[in-house]
């Protein structure tokens, strides 16, 4: 429900509000005025939707990793609460769970690849603590359900009750510490720094990140867009090196910018190519990311074909749907991505 209200019913709302007041103009204006609250971004006129107002309303939301996580957590957990039950119905919980799982993944996929946008994190604090949660809730309870069995079995059966609790209670505690030693163990927890608190200088740190302390700040990359060219143009300097050294250079200070050091750009979350030199832009077109384990290399496929027959309105030859679909032949002897 999380993907649906936050990324799909959003779309799906903004599209309808923007054609109901800008395009269709079907209800009086004062109407309109009221309808436009609910139009994200909406701008001061009902009359013209800027493209600046209408990328930021359709800007899809960032991926929430915590909220993804939590159910990973709390569905395993209630399934395998029920095995210290005695039930019918474990075995059906747990295909529930399998199936749940399998559409979990792909719906996912889906969202995190073609409906929102990318998110940061400074840290993999979060990804290890998930980890060790799942460790000590969801399977601990499987040992421990498994001793709990054990004792109906008829296992030590004269001892006091106070000891099977406490056995039980000891291998919950043993099971979860186990875990979570083992995971310290195969990914120990290093003290590497997020991109803020990186050693270096500015150079070094933008080798390793598309962003920036520059062009990260919606100021700064102001002042380098508007106020750098005007200050060269009144410089006896700007106008005569102007079309010999760079911008950077004879302002003496770095820019907002990507690849190339004299172009400003601002990171936005989904604009990352705008921040590549044209030269690696190239470079990752060309390149072949099609695995046969990796059912979006089918779903692009889909997708172009479907895109295909838009273009075309239906009429598609024959031999012209065999082109596209050869373009996606995937190799299944090619090695994985």
């Amino acid at each position: 429900m999380g993907y649906l209200t936050g990324s799909i019913v959003s779309y799906v709302q903004a599209n309808l509000v923007a054609k109901i007041i800008y395009v269709w103009k079907c209800l009086p204006e004062s109407l309109l005025g009221i309808l436009k609250a609910l139009l994200p971004w909406s701008p001061a006129s009902l009359t013209v939707y800027d493209r600046r107002s209408a990328e930021m309303g359709f800007r899809a939301g960032q991926i929430g990793l915590p909220w993804d996580y939590s159910n990973l957590i709390l569905n395993p957990l209630l399934v395998f609460f029920t095995f210290f039950v005695i039930s019918m119905s474990s075995w059906t919980e747990c295909a529930g769970l399998v199936v749940w799982t399998l559409f979990f993944y792909g719906w996912s996929r889906f969202m995190h690849l073609r409906v929102q946008s990318i998110a940061f994190y400074s840290t993999d604090k979060l990804d290890r603590n998930v980890w060790m949660i799942w460790g000590a809730a969801p399977l601990a309870l499987v040992a421990t359900s498994a001793i709990a069995w054990q004792f109906r079995a008829g296992v030590l059966e004269d001892a006091p009750l106070w000891q099977k609790w406490a056995l039980l209670l000891f291998t919950y505690v043993f099971c979860s510490l186990l875990w979570v030693v083992t995971l310290r163990k195969m990914y120990p927890n290093t003290t590497e720094k997020g991109p803020d608190a990186r050693d270096g200088d500015f150079l070094n740190c933008k080798k390793d990140w598309i962003f920036s302390w520059f062009n990260c700040n919606p100021v700064f990359t102001v002042k380098c867009l508007h106020y750098l060219p005007k200050l060269l143009e009144d410089t006896e300097l700007g106008k005569v090196e102007t079309q010999v050294v760079g911008k950077a250079a004879m302002w003496d200070h770095p820019l907002a910018c990507g690849d190339d050091p004299n172009e400003v750009r601002y990171y936005s979350p989904g604009k990352e190519y705008l921040h590549f030199s044209p030269e690696k832009q190239k470079k990752m077109q060309e390149g072949d990311f099609h695995d046969w384990l990796e059912f979006e290399s089918y779903l692009e496929a889909l997708g172009h074909m479907a895109d295909l027959c838009r273009r075309k309105r239906g009429r598609v030859k024959p031999e012209e749907l065999y082109k596209q679909l050869e373009l996606y032949k995937i190799d299944f002897n090619a090695p994985r991505i």
